[in-house]
């Protein structure tokens, strides 16, 4: 004990309160270290158990859902879906926000693992210019010098040996040097692709703060029209039932672009790109709809200021294809947070638009084709789908081919990512629109033009 406290400063004079109170000290960090390393791995798992909590009550909520549409449709059923569909979103908000807390802890994480590494590669760097140096000397003087100079054999070859024993320490830093460098590259990709998700999940955010608050507002809509008397729903769902004329003419508005027509004349557009990749019209209609007034709810910007500069290239090539002017053509603006860059209605992105043109060609004649015209628009839109395993079957049922398009729009939206629940809302949004657009074309159909 004696040797011990002598270590830390302490001798046999330091008073006994002062040593008490620092040994105090040294136990309680001792026995508080393990605490705090275990607070936060529970903090993580606490973290996990809320995400699986939030994710049980959103399967029980669509569950909810499923069953309600399925009921006859009276107020007090549209007023329990909308409080259903309310709570799903603000359940899909929170889990958006956890997801984006983990992110930033992780991308906290990675920037100091780079630092090391960084720090690694500047002492490797320094090490290596000082062994070059070494080299140098040694460089100025001769075999032949060494040997006149030095006193005995046993002393030149112990400078030759000294020489090739630098030598090899350089090649050594050098090797040392790219592998650290290796490894620093990769960790910065991936802090990139961190960063890139990150932006990814504030935009989701942002996207569904705005859904919640449209969602809010058409209950308020439905009630004010309603006056909250079941008997005036019943009217209102009767009279759009037997008003196909009006339907018919209905304008269908693709906001992102500022597209606009009768539905009936969407609707013939959406069957003839539907025909090439065997699709659903309606579930085409759905997707366009949902894609541009996401592009209207950012607005209309230039390549300049709102595209990923790895979009630029491909735009280019687009404008240059079509004999467009870069500066005066639209784009979707770039949002709170990430890129806009978006083209045309249904919203491709230039370098994914480049992956799909050949096809479109293909299948409308148009060559080159263009994002910004219907036909083309229409048409990209519904291989991508169709290529995203939403192809209709005869003996496909209708529960079936239901999950092969919410697949399929999963795929559309996030790709490779499409099995990550946090973007169901997309796909759980569609399939909702999907279906209310079918009513609407069954009804045209189901009543013959006057």
């Amino acid at each position: 004990m004696n040797k011990f406290l002598s270590i830390l400063g302490f001798n046999k004079k330091t008073p006994r309160i002062v040593l008490r109170g620092v040994l105090l000290v040294l136990f309680s960090l001792i026995l508080i270290a393990p605490v705090y390393s275990m607070s936060i791995n529970e903090m993580k798992q606490e973290i996990d158990n809320s995400l699986r909590g939030i994710e049980q009550e959103i399967a029980a909520l669509v569950a909810d859902i499923d069953g309600l549409k399925n009921q006859q449709r009276t107020l007090a059923r549209e007023v329990r879906l909308f409080d259903a569909e309310l709570r799903k979103v603000e359940l899909e908000i929170k889990r958006i926000k956890i997801e984006i807390d983990k992110n930033q802890q992780a991308i906290g994480e990675k920037e100091k693992e780079i630092a090391v590494y960084e720090k690694k590669l500047q002492e490797s760097r320094n090490a290596l210019a000082e062994t070059i140096l070494t080299v140098d000397q040694n460089d100025k003087e001769s075999i032949l010098e060494i040997i006149l100079t030095a006193e005995n054999f046993s002393d030149v070859f112990g400078k030759i040996t000294n020489i090739e024993s630098v030598e090899k320490a350089v090649h050594e830093r050098i090797a040392e040097v790219k592998d650290i460098k290796s490894v620093l590259d990769k960790e910065k990709e991936v802090l990139e692709g961190q960063k890139e998700e990150l932006i990814g999940l504030q935009t989701l955010a942002a996207i569904q703060q705005a859904g919640l608050e449209e969602k809010k507002q058409a209950k308020v809509d439905l009630l004010a029209q309603t006056k909250g008397r079941e008997k005036l729903f019943s009217e209102q769902l009767v009279k759009a039932k037997q008003d196909a004329a009006v339907l018919r003419q209905q304008i269908f508005l693709l906001e992102g672009s500022g597209v606009s027509m009768p539905f009936e004349d969407a609707l013939t557009l959406a069957k003839k790109a539907s025909s090439y990749a065997n699709i659903r019209p309606a579930f085409l209609l759905a997707v366009l709809k949902k894609e541009s007034h996401w592009g209207a709810s950012v607005g209309t910007g230039n390549w300049r200021d709102d595209m990923h500069p790895r979009d630029q290239a491909a735009f280019f090539e687009i404008c240059y294809e079509l004999g467009l002017d870069p500066d005066s053509t639209p784009v979707s603006r770039k949002p709170s947070y990430g890129w806009g860059g978006a083209m045309g209605p249904a919203q491709f992105l230039p370098r994914t638009w480049l992956g799909w043109k050949d096809r479109v060609a293909e299948a409308t004649g148009h060559n080159p084709p263009s994002p910004w015209n219907l036909e083309d628009a229409f048409t990209a839109s519904a291989l991508k789908l169709g290529a995203g395993g939403a192809t209709q079957s005869a003996d496909l049922s209708a529960e079936a081919l239901a999950k092969a398009e919410w697949k399929a729009a999963m795929i559309y939206f996030a790709g490779s990512n499409w099995d990550n629940p946090i973007y169901s809302f997309y796909a759980d949004d569609i399939m909702v629109l999907t279906g209310l657009i079918q009513e609407q074309i069954n009804l045209i159909e189901d009543s013959p033009v006057q």
